[in-house]
């Protein structure tokens, strides 16, 4: 097991070498909803080509923390990193630079309804670049080939089912050929056989572009699938992080408890509450 120690977070083999440079890194990250207190000191590093599974039931901060490393909630303290830019004290012309360098899959997949789903793959193209129209087109295929969504292109959201919305928000993540992709709970409200196929189509993009990955979730099975490395937050704090064979032997009791799939302690819930209404 690998336990935060000094701001810090352990990884395999000892404190992270200087021999490679985090593609992210977050150094003691604080957040708050009004008064209250979400994120509490977390750091941590994602090297290049790494997939980070931030874990942890509602509650934790794991989606405030989602939320501060794409530049939609502004931490009380601490820095976020991206290729050494600290997006919480850029400008927002620099941090629509930085933006550029990473796509998104929300919880949701966040598709807007009256586009189709080769518009919405579009969105990102049409907005940021100056590509003739042709080339977009042949950009859009191309996407919706990788996530095998061919032929879906002049389908509508409503028209999809929960996995092809998940792969045309995946889509339109990668359309801008990002560094990085964010997930927001990449399977949930997913059956298990179609979790399992947008979890082996992360893998096989993992392996084909080298992007590095970091997804927020409360699934097990999906953390052990896609993870090369594993954060778990507990009450907005960074509770382990390691390899998913360190935290499965892992002797702290949290730890224990939640791959158990045991239940709160009694009187816990109030973060639960919170993170719900803040979503």
């Amino acid at each position: 097991m690998r336990e935060p120690e000094s701001g810090v977070l352990r990884q395999p083999g000892g404190i992270r070498s200087d021999a490679g440079v985090p593609k992210v890194s977050v150094r003691n990250l604080v957040a708050h909803y009004g008064d209250v207190l979400v994120l509490d000191g977390i750091s941590l590093d994602v090297m290049p080509g790494e997939t980070m599974v931030i874990l942890g039931g509602s509650g934790c901060g794991k989606s405030t923390f989602l939320r501060c490393l794409i530049g939609l909630h502004k931490p009380t303290a601490g820095e976020i990193l991206i290729d050494g830019a600290d997006i919480t004290r850029t400008t927002a012309s620099d941090f629509n630079a930085i933006r550029k360098k990473f796509g998104v899959l929300f919880q949701s997949a966040a598709l807007f309804n009256s586009m189709t789903v080769a518009d919405n793959v579009a969105l990102p193209l049409r907005e940021h670049t100056e590509l003739e129209e042709s080339v977009i087109e042949i950009m859009v295929r191309i996407k919706l080939e990788l996530v095998g969504l061919t032929g879906a292109e002049h389908l509508l959201p409503s028209q999809l089912s929960g996995g092809m919305k998940k792969r045309a928000g995946l889509a339109r993540a990668l359309a801008m050929d990002p560094e990085i992709l964010f997930f927001d709970e990449p399977s949930a409200g997913l059956d298990p056989r179609v979790s399992a196929d947008i979890d082996a189509l992360i893998l096989k993009l993992k392996s084909a572009f080298h992007i590095t990955m970091v997804a927020v979730t409360h699934e097990l099975r999906s953390t052990f699938a896609i993870s090369d490395r594993i954060t778990m937050l507990h009450e907005g704090k960074a509770l382990f992080s390691g390899t998913p064979a360190e935290i499965r032997q892992s002797d702290n009791e949290l730890v224990k408890q939640f791959l158990r799939g045991e239940p709160h302690p009694e009187g816990e819930g109030l973060g639960d509450y919170l993170e719900e209404i803040l979503r």
